[in-house]
């Protein structure tokens, strides 16, 4: 096969439309009509579109990751820094004579100046690795969660949302308060009931 034919072979995988392909203006507009239909049936109570977004809006904040960059790039400035080198140590003077002076005892003391300045550059490496490990944590702890923990407070945060929807006097309101002290009363005569129990 010629170049120009895997070409235009590939040109037309990639413009062939393909009738089984939905339209999704169609499918949202089913989508908006099931949700109007559901709603004014009832199956969808009232506030449910703001549970649901506040589930989204506490779900969406537990994903945000911090700004890191301002460190890392300061990090990057400490890495760039580590370059220890008796070149760099200047013997210029202001005296006469001073600079060979200079000279000459940096050559004098260049073995200690030597090991110095490599100590100094493992503890600037050391410092370095620890910044990387501190800029490093925040993101972890935006993907270290507990989803168990998650999962009990989206209950409590959703039973809240719909007692607060529901009406203080309703006839609804008081069945389910009178159920779930039914509950806790026979959970407590259960327990004071039990052998060893101090009640």
């Amino acid at each position: 096969m010629q170049p120009s034919c895997l070409l235009g072979y590939a040109d037309r995988l990639v413009n062939v439309q393909n009738p089984d392909t939905p339209n999704v203006d169609e499918l949202v507009e089913k989508l908006r009509a099931r949700i109007e239909e559901r709603r004014s049936s009832g199956e969808y109570p009232v506030g449910l579109e703001e549970d649901l977004n506040s589930h989204f809006q506490r779900i969406l904040a537990s994903r945000l990751k911090p700004e890191l960059e301002p460190l890392r790039k300061r990090i990057e400035a400490v890495i760039d820094s580590l370059q220890f080198d008796v070149g760099l140590i200047s013997s210029a003077s202001r005296w006469k004579g001073g600079r060979l002076y200079h000279r000459i005892s940096g050559r004098l003391v260049a073995r200690q100046t030597q090991g110095v300045l490599d100590q100094v550059k493992r503890f600037g490496e050391a410092v370095s690795e620890a910044l990387e490990a501190i800029a490093s944590a925040p993101a972890e702890l935006t993907t270290h969660i507990h989803p168990d923990l998650l999962g009990e407070l989206d209950a409590i945060l959703e039973r809240l949302a719909a007692y607060e929807r529901t009406p203080q006097d309703s006839n609804i309101a008081l069945r389910d308060l009178r159920r779930r002290l039914e509950v806790l009363e026979s959970a407590e005569t259960r327990a004071s009931s039990s052998p060893g129990s101090d009640h």
